[in-house]
This record gives C-alpha cells, structure tokens and sequence, in this order.
C-alpha cells in the first residue's frame, strides 16, 4: 500500500556570490523501476517458499506528480516550493496544533512550522526484513523537520529501539537481524522508513519500538505481533500500527487483480493474538487497502481499519478539504479499501460496536472505522509526504542537499493513513489506558461529534479488485458513518487550523502644524486604539516613529507612524501613518511674536 509518488534526479549548479549562495536544482520525473535505487515491487509472481502461510504484500505505484512535466524548479523537503506535506502542515490540518494567524494561508505546506509537542506511551510498528538504517535515517528526518532526535542507545530508555523477533516469548530477545530482500526487489524497510518517521511526526514523545519479523513464516508474523503488544503494554500503553496486507494478490508485481485474503484459520489465530485481555492498554490500528477493497488484518473486529483521504490544496497550497481517496483511472489504478469484509474463503462478522451502524454495513464488518490522509492534491497533481531512506536526503532545515541523492520520492496511500493515525490518537492520549472493545465504542459514540472528527460528505470510491463478491462496488461519502470513509478523520484538541485574531482601529488624525525647531511630543503623537466594533479602548504600547523628542527638518507632509502592540493577544498587531508640515517660522521680538498680533503695544513704565 506504499506509494512513490515520484522520483526525482537533480543536477545542482552552485554559484558563489559575495553575498549570497544560490542553489538550482532542476529534477526530472522517472519511474521506480528506472530510478537510481533500482526500485521494484518486493513481492513477486513467485510462489512463497514451503512453510509460508501469508504472502505479505505492500502496494508500490509511482506517479508523476508534475504531470508529464519533463522537469521543475522544486526544492528539498523544508523549503518554501516544495508541494509536500510537513510535520505541522499535517499537525495543522488535524488540529493538532493552532495556526497562528499571522502565518500566510490555511495549514500550508511551506508556513506551518509548528510540529506537533504530544505524545506518550509508546507506538510499535511491525514490518519484516531488517531496515539496518532506520536510526540514522530517522535522525536525519527529526533534525530536518526539528523533532526530537532518537537516543542512540537500542534499550530503554531510548526513545527509539529496534527489536528482532525471537528468543522464548515474549519474543523481544532476538539476537539475529532478519535478512534483507534479495536483490532486485524493493527492500522492506522502505514502508517501515514511512510508518516510524511520520508516526514519530505526529506524537513525537512517544517511545517507538520497530519490530521486525525474521520472516514470512507464519509463526515469525505471530511472534511480531505478540513482540509488538508486549512492547507497548509494558511501554505506557499505545498503539500497534501495522501497514501490510495479509494476503495474496492475482497480479502481485501490481497488487491488483483478485484479492485472496489469509484463510479462516489464519485470520482466527491472528484475531486471538490481537484480542489477548492481557494486554488491555494496546491499540491496533491497520491500513484498510489501496485497491477499494477492504484487506486484512484492517478487516479485523479487534483493529481500527484507517481509510486513506486526499486533503485537497487550492492554488495557494492552503487546505481546502478532504475527500475519498479514489483513482480508478490510473494505472495501477488505486482507491482506499472499503466495505464489508466478506470473501469466499473468509469473512468477518459484524462486531458489536458496529451494531449502530448495521443498517450502513450489514452482516459483516465494515472498513475502515476512520480515515487519514493518504495524499494530497495540489496545483502540481498529486503529493504526499517525504521521507529518509539510507541517508537519501540532507539534514540541513533549509533544504540545501548534500552530496548523496541521486533521486527523492513522496510517499503515501493507506500505508501513510495508518501510522498517522497511530501518532494522533497517541498524542489526543485516548488509548493508553483502555481495552480495545472501550476505544471502539468510543470511537462510535464519538462518530457524530465535530470536536473529533471531520465529517467527509462528498466522494466516492470503487472497489477495483476483481473476481470477488464485492468487486465493482462504489462506495459513497455522506454525512454521518459510510463505507467510504467510515467517521471520517480525526482532529485533535486545538481549537481549530486558525485561529483569527481581531484588527484594533487606530485613531490618529493629521496633526497641526509646527514650527521648524520644536521637538515632537505628545500634542502631536496621540494616536489611540479602539475595538473597531463595540469602540471600547484597548491597552497596549504606542511605538512611535519618530519619537518624542525628536527635531524635524522643515518640509511638508512628512510622515509620523505609529505601530500599537496590543496587550490583549486576540488582537493583532496595527500601525497607521499621518503627515504633519514642519514651517519655517518668523523670529519673535520682545514677550510678543509680531505675526500673531495685529498691533504692537509697548511697554509703559512709570
């Protein structure tokens, strides 16, 4: 379900000036087979080994987000035109945090520098295969972005610890990497690189544990996931995010075509691990599918299936909405899974937190419960977030490259929606502390409520796996729950993705004029502020330009400015200009300036 949505090459001329640097990068669209990484889809046509029950799947696509474009003036991660997401422009859009309303836009990309500060506990992200890079990397991503860096030791208390599934259970003592892919396949830790950076992105206090299974073994996967929750349930609770498929695809170098989930008795042993009442403070969260059909184990009861949604961006980049993420017209065609979990070889029976919406989803469980973003739309076509792999970009804040890539790509698809996910409900801290079946009917007694979701009511997406009983469907968003988009997607505790602030009236007329020589003072800077509404006066400091004292030459209309600094923080900031003639003036004789009395009395002494 991982998406690349484009590679990019680059050539950087430097120009030394004397006072300034100037860096050109000029970057040219190529597909992930062609790109420097020789990237390709990890999982093949070729039958598992013996012994493996699961066939581990993760959706690669890569897209030409500039449309055909043969190259663009687009920068690195960080700077001001590059279209993909960042930490606080996510943060932003989920009101993780407040925009501050003297940041241009609404939660644009390049004006959103506040990250989320949450998190707690502790998130566990499951993949397989070792990602021998995942600590620089994640270093690199933190600094770039300024969260807080991974400790570098790999046992508590770090703060980022990477686990090999073995030893007697619970499975936490492996000594042994698992082994990488075999060349010329794409190596597994491309989807661990997105979960554990953008999960750390979203609650960057939380403890995150990468849990990697020695194989496709079926008893390895079970071991991960008994790995996983016994990490978090003794870690301050949390969540357990997982953005793999189980199951088997009819085309697998495209995952597309039939979709053939795991058998009734490997879904039922699984459902066992996640459903353990030992460990009442985890949370399983799952991506849903990027073909529109719901895939497991996002298809479980005891797992909150995350839909993926484009957050739609004007011409400005600020967000403008959410809607379905579906494109059915592409090639591979994508769309987020959806709707009931019924196959011919297994299914999932409605659960009872679903008993409200029964009527929406039917006998069978319905996918996805909430849905995140997957990518953005922008004026450049399609966008996503960047990450670190094996050191491929710069950690320099301003977005200047080092040495070494020669390509980068934004990622995205449900693979993106579910750690997200994972990273907000830690930081909204809903999850730490209950079982499984209470954050379910909490998430559906929330279902309704706009303080915690966003309601998606407009949109569609179509089930495009093909030969199972679903295939052709076309679920459709609407207000309240739907198999679109489940709830919708979640916000978090900040008031809202601005906050507007009011403009005082200033209150500052021309002052009279002066002679040449006399100082100003506050005969002439009187300016006052007012609420322009209700007229009330407000407090605040006068910062005046020039100031009280000052001499002016002589001239007319030369300007005064004042710049009123509220004292009250729900105002803005204002300032006004005025004009005042400074004359040259006649020099006075005797007690008396001849020019302002028509007749000269003098003096009588006697």
């Amino acid at each position: 379900m991982l998406k690349q949505l484009y590679n990019r090459t680059k050539n950087t001329l430097v120009i030394f000036l004397v006072f300034f640097v100037i860096i050109s990068m000029t970057a040219s669209a190529v597909s992930a087979q062609s790109s420097v990484l020789n990237v390709n889809h990890h999982h093949t046509a070729i039958a598992p080994p013996p012994g493996k029950i699961f066939h581990i799947v993760s959706h690669q696509e890569a897209v030409q987000n500039f449309q055909n474009q043969a190259s663009s003036n687009i920068a690195p991660p960080g700077s001001n035109n590059f279209d993909a997401e960042t930490p606080g422009s996510i943060a932003c859009v989920y009101k993780l945090v407040n925009q501050s309303a003297n940041e241009p836009g609404v939660c644009e990309p390049s004006n959103t520098p506040n990250n989320p500060v949450g998190g707690n506990g502790s998130i566990a992200i499951i993949s397989h295969g070792d990602y021998p890079t995942a600590r620089s990397d994640l270093s690199a991503f933190s600094e770039v972005y300024g969260l807080p860096l991974p400790d570098a030791s790999n046992s508590d208390p770090s703060n980022f610890q990477v686990k090999y599934v073995g030893g007697p259970s619970p499975y936490i003592t492996g000594l042994t990497p698992p082994p990488l892919n075999p060349p010329g396949t794409l190596n597994p830790e491309i989807e661990p690189a997105l979960d554990v950076q953008w999960a750390h992105a979203m609650a960057p206090n939380a403890k995150i544990f990468l849990v990697e299974a020695q194989s496709l073994n079926i008893a390895d996967i079970e071991q991960a996931f008994q790995a996983a929750q016994y990490l978090v349930s003794t870690h301050g609770g949390g969540e357990v995010s997982f953005s793999w498929i189980l199951g088997n695809f009819s085309n697998p170098n495209s995952d597309t075509g039939k979709y053939t989930p795991p058998t009734q008795e490997q879904i039922n042993s699984l459902d066992q691990i996640i459903q353990n009442p030992s460990y009442t403070n985890v949370t399983y969260l799952a991506a849903s599918g990027d073909i529109g059909a719901p895939m497991y184990p996002a298809g479980s009861p005891y797992v909150i299936a995350v839909g993926g949604t484009l957050v739609n961006r004007n011409a400005n980049m600020d967000f403008v909405s959410e809607t379905p993420w579906n494109y059915p017209s592409k090639s591979p065609t994508h769309s987020s899974g959806s709707g009931p979990f019924f196959f011919a070889n297994s299914n999932e029976l409605r659960p009872p937190y679903q008993d409200s919406v029964k009527s929406i989803v039917g006998a069978y469980r319905g996918v996805p419960d909430i849905t995140m973003l997957a990518h953005s739309l922008t004026p450049l076509g399609e966008s996503g977030v960047p990450i670190v792999f094996e050191g491929s970009w710069t950690t320099d804040p301003n977005g200047i490259w080092a040495t070494n890539p020669n390509m980068y790509g934004v990622w995205g698809g449900t693979s993106l929606s579910a750690p997200l996910a994972a990273g907000i409900l830690n930081t909204m801290n809903i999850t730490n502390s209950n079982s499984e079946q209470t954050i379910f009917n909490t998430l559906y007694n929330w279902g309704p409520d706009p303080k915690h979701f966003r309601d998606i009511t407009s949109g569609t997406v179509e089930d495009l796996s093909t030969g199972d009983p679903n295939s052709g469907n076309i679920y459709t968003a609407t207000p309240g729950f739907d198999q679109c988009t489940g709830w919708g997607s979640l916000v978090g505790n900040a008031t809202g993705s601005v906050t507007p602030k009011a403009t005082p009236n200033i209150t500052w007329s021309n002052p009279a004029d002066i002679c040449q020589g006399k100082p100003l003072s506050y005969d002439q800077l009187d300016a006052s502020a007012t609420n322009l509404t209700s007229g009330a006066v407000l407090p605040g400091t006068f910062n005046y330009n020039p100031g009280v004292g000052t001499v002016l030459r002589g001239g007319q209309n030369q300007s005064l400015n004042v710049t009123f600094v509220p004292g009250d923080s729900t105002y803005n900031t204002a300032s006004k200009n005025v004009y005042i003639n400074v004359n040259e003036c006649p020099e006075k004789h005797g007690f008396f300036h001849q020019t302002e009395y028509s007749t000269f009395l003098p003096f009588q002494w006697g």
